[in-house]
């Protein structure tokens, strides 16, 4: 995981992350969009983000992550 994503599995341990090798796990899969992340909750999965630009582009940190999971419904956060 990159390091933000390491950091919010630490603060938030109820929630499950997983890693994976985008070509590993889907053939030709383009690396411009990746990183890809797929949120679910209740089993419904709730948004695919592809690339950093939701999570704050180059400047993604662990409470720009925090943020967007507490707006999803995922975490609640003092934030």
């Amino acid at each position: 995981m990159m390091k933000p994503w390491s950091e919010v599995a630490r603060r938030f341990p109820m929630i499950k992350f997983l890693q994976g090798i985008a070509s590993e796990i889907i053939p030709d899969f383009p690396d411009a969009l990746t990183p890809t992340v797929i949120i679910y909750k209740d089993k419904e999965c709730v948004q695919q983000v592809q690339g950093l630009d939701d999570w704050g582009g180059g400047k993604t940190n662990v409470d720009t992550i925090e943020w967007h999971l507490a707006e999803l419904g995922i975490i609640e956060t003092d934030q």
